[in-house]
């Protein structure tokens, strides 16, 4: 499997797909789309590659927990920098924990898109 993407389509609601020159409506890669406009390359979103504990692809502007060190009123937000994924911190404005630290601590919990108001700590 190649690089997935993800887009965020305001107006639908929902999230668009692309994975080996394809689109999709799901994120299970089962249903191709069949029109690629829905698909907006300028809000991109890559996936991380990796899980979280419960077994969900972890995408950039996920919203994450971080085990016993976080709860839904202390999130992260899963973003790219350079060449490495960070998680910034929601109520103290800095990036914390890098691209080294996975583990089964991570809990996607929402996103960016869907969830606005568990950025609202």
């Amino acid at each position: 499997m190649g690089i997935k993407f993800r887009s965020w389509n305001e107006k639908e609601q929902k999230f668009y797909y692309f994975m080996d020159g394809k689109y999709y409506l799901d994120s299970w890669f089962r249903i191709q789309c069949g029109n690629t406009i829905d698909f907006d390359w300028k809000n991109a979103e890559q996936s991380t590659g990796n899980y979280d504990k419960n077994n969900n692809e972890i995408f950039e502007n996920d919203i994450i927990i971080v085990g016993k060190y976080t709860t839904k009123d202390f999130t992260y937000t899963m973003k790219k920098h350079k060449w490495e994924w960070i998680v910034e911190q929601h109520n103290c404005g800095h990036s914390g924990i890098g691209s080294g630290y996975w583990g089964n601590d991570f809990e996607v919990i929402g996103n960016i898109h869907e969830n606005k108001e568990l950025l609202d700590v």
